[in-house]
């Protein structure tokens, strides 16, 4: 009996040493994409970018493994918003995630992002734009009605 008691100690502390050198490791900070996304955000630039999108789908049924990939030229607008911490991201969204807004007599442009919420590790070096390709469903771009004029391009008058 004391040779298992011995045995059960031993492993005790070897798997309580081994939680306590894994708790040593640096501890990534979880954050919450609200804390990033929410709230009304001045727009400081903003322009159009053309750049291809790639799509890469995996599946797999029972045996049978199935890949196929696309790419298309996309339109992206690349913008630079005020973050809630007062520092400015460079961020890029295709167009068909963008909406405007028209506002008479509005003096700054804003962006406001419709999003879906979840936690994430902060240790990511591209961690705003992550945020900005998976979790926003569009942007809401706010603008003064004179910096957005009328340019109708029907393809009879070409």
């Amino acid at each position: 009996m004391k040779a298992h008691s011995k045995k059960m100690i031993l492993a005790l502390t070897v798997t309580i040493s081994l939680l306590g050198l894994n708790a040593c490791g640096p501890q990534s900070k979880r954050i919450s994409v609200n804390d990033i996304l929410q709230g009304e955000h001045q727009l400081r630039k903003m322009g159009q970018l053309i750049g291809s999108e790639e799509k890469n789908k995996q599946s797999l049924f029972l045996v049978v493994y199935n890949q196929s990939e696309s790419k298309k030229t996309a339109i992206f607008i690349k913008f630079a918003w005020k973050m809630n911490d007062s520092t400015y991201a460079l961020s890029s969204l295709p167009i068909e995630k963008v909406r405007i807004k028209l506002v008479k007599n509005i003096t700054a442009p804003t962006v406001k992002f419709k999003w879906h919420n979840c936690y994430l590790d902060t240790d990511d070096a591209n961690l705003i734009q992550k945020i900005i390709d998976r979790y926003s469903y569009y942007a809401l771009i706010t603008v003064n009605e004179t910096d957005w004029p009328t340019d109708i391009s029907l393809p009879m008058n070409h």
